[in-house]
């Protein structure tokens, strides 16, 4: 029991029930393509390894006769000045975030995606002088190779919550309302509060910090969410709500909703239609990503699925059959993973201590073989950065307060398991503080209270932090 009580920050209120989307946090320390990859150190610092263009590696080696150039493991990219927040690839691109919102980008521009305003290529990175305040970054998600550098495309999201992006725009997949290339970064129309955006091939999404979906560029296998149109060239609210993640890639879009289920639609490796489905039977997801044959699962405990086929080992259990097929999810041969990446048929994980693993098809010159069934650990010379605290930070916190009206006593249960409880306080309308009682009923996901006494002013404020989330009840005494 606890009787203290302590005085709140203003949060947001819906008499009743809340739903409250916390400030959400989302980031990427790996990124890998066909033959190359990129991560970045838990002490800021970005490396790049692997085969890529000679137009850009950032990595002063030599270039060899085919013009490639061939790193065989993690090596420090050169002039990147300062501590670093974010890395992001697409085959032959590379870009790194620094913790001043300042984004460096460095490879090949033969569409303007390093968005200086020209297509002249960049072997070293160069930083952006085109846009400022950048919070998260990224390129588009597709399936190529490093000879066959399609619609590649770049955005980026400022702290506003505004969305910019630049690239090629064949398909209206910059969503600015038509689709010209774009050499610099170009604001996408009517786009505010998103936090997290995510690119297939010749589509986006967007993901807003109310919990819904927007959705630009090509329809033609329903990867939007819709079924009207063949294209938008400016963003459409898909039909969903509570949204916590999205990942678009190729021709298909993957959603995480603060059930712990996902959402599927367009060209994915579950089989059935390509309209908008919820898939129930797996539970308690907190990140998805969309492979070319598989969508990758990390749930909230740490553990890691997969579903669709297991093409090249992408299972990572161990199993050598590439024609097997699985919609239960199979649990990949690895724990207590912070982040997750997937790129055609390559599976990596970020484990809480910092290492990074591999398995599937693996053409990036490293200690791990070209197919690996089972995770396979890279030899990195650094920790790799991980997420702190962001997945249940990014989840909706929902809560019901019964009855209400009460006479003395009284519950909140909230829909996630209760890590922590903080900052109790519960006052009259005009500020007088309350004395009263609290436990916890970890089982059931509950707040049990009991006012000490009677009131004449039947209503009551009631404020708390639940996982570092604050929430507001009006609570109505009866008696």
């Amino acid at each position: 029991m606890k009787k203290n009580v302590f005085k709140l920050i203003t949060s947001v209120t819906i008499w009743g029930s809340l739903l409250l989307y916390a400030k959400q946090t989302f980031s990427q320390y790996y990124s890998a393509s066909k033959f190359n990859a990129i991560l970045l150190c838990n002490d800021g610092k970005v490396m790049n390894w692997g085969m890529c263009n000679c137009s850009g590696c950032g990595l002063y080696n030599t270039c060899l006769n085919n013009g490639y150039i061939s790193v065989s493991s993690p090596t420090p990219v050169n002039d990147l000045p300062g501590i670093f927040v974010q890395v992001s690839s697409y085959d032959n691109n590379f870009g790194a975030l620094r913790n001043d919102g300042k984004l460096f980008l460095w490879g090949k521009n033969d569409y303007g995606q390093l968005g200086n305003n020209s297509t002249i290529s960049s072997p070293t990175p160069q930083i952006l002088s085109t846009i400022n305040n950048v919070k998260y970054f990224g390129f588009n998600n597709t399936f190529d190779n490093i000879f066959n550098n399609a619609y590649p495309f770049v955005f980026a999201i400022k702290n506003d919550g505004t969305v910019w992006m630049w690239g090629n725009n064949t398909y209206g997949q910059l969503g600015i309302g038509n689709k010209t290339s774009q050499l610099k970064p170009v604001q996408v129309s009517n786009l505010n509060n998103i936090v997290k955006v995510s690119c297939g091939t010749k589509h986006c999404l967007a993901l807003k910090n109310d919990g819904t979906v927007w959705a630009w560029g090509a329809n033609d296998s329903l990867q939007l969410g819709v079924s009207n149109i063949s294209e938008a060239l400016t963003p459409i609210q898909v039909p969903v709500s509570n949204i916590i993640d999205i990942d678009a890639s190729y021709m298909g879009s993957v959603l995480v909703g603060n059930d712990g289920k996902i959402i599927i639609f367009g060209h994915t490796p579950y089989p059935g239609p390509n309209t908008i489905r919820k898939i129930h039977h797996i539970t308690n997801i907190k990140s998805a990503k969309l492979g070319k044959y598989h969508i990758l699962l990390l749930k909230n405990d740490g553990n890691v699925y997969v579903i669709g086929e297991n093409m090249s080992g992408v299972f990572g259990n161990g199993n050598v059959s590439s024609i097997i097929k699985d919609t239960n999810g199979v649990q990949s041969a690895i724990s207590d993973v912070n982040l997750i990446y997937t790129r055609e048929s390559l599976n990596a994980a970020i484990k809480n201590d910092g290492t990074l693993w591999v398995w599937g098809y693996n053409t990036v010159a490293d200690n791990c073989t070209l197919i690996n069934y089972s995770p396979c650990l890279i030899n990195s010379s650094c920790a790799l950065k991980v997420g702190i605290d962001e997945w249940h930070e990014r989840k909706a916190l929902i809560g019901f307060i019964s009855p209400n009206p009460f006479i003395k006593t009284f519950s909140i249960k909230v829909n996630q398991p209760i890590l922590n409880i903080q900052k109790v306080s519960i006052q009259d309308v005009l500020g007088k503080y309350v004395e009263f009682s609290y436990s916890i009923d970890e089982s059931m996901e509950e707040v049990h209270f009991t006012v000490e006494n009677n009131y004449s002013n039947k209503i009551l404020i009631v404020q708390m932090y639940v996982n570092d989330i604050p929430i507001t009840f009006k609570a109505i005494q009866n008696n």
